[in-house]
């Protein structure tokens, strides 16, 4: 950058500095999140997607079951079974479902 325009670089290089100092001496209290968790989330989201373009295969078979039983609590056989079908290799969810 200096090489380019030294008057440029020394500029931008003030206006990061004095960016820089207040931000410092303000100390904004701001939670931004951890850069792994970001990371993390990115990474799941981006093989999720991939996942919806592969064929599924025999070998590679995985049922996911949404198992309608209320309370998992109240149920617990029928949860029981759902977890037996899946053996903790695929998604089971569990859902309640409320009139009204």
């Amino acid at each position: 950058m200096f090489v380019i325009s030294y008057i440029n670089a020394l500029i931008t290089f003030m206006f990061f500095g004095l960016l820089f100092l207040y931000m410092s001496h303000r100390k904004p209290d701001v939670n931004w999140g951890s850069s792994n968790q970001a990371h993390a989330y990115r990474n799941a989201l981006q093989y999720a997607q991939k996942l919806e373009n592969i064929d599924e295969h025999v070998k590679n078979y995985r049922p996911q079951i949404l198992c309608l039983s209320g309370n998992p609590a109240a149920r617990p056989p029928l949860v029981d079974f759902a977890h037996a079908i899946t053996k903790g290799n695929s998604l089971l969810g569990c859902g309640h479902v409320i009139p009204g």
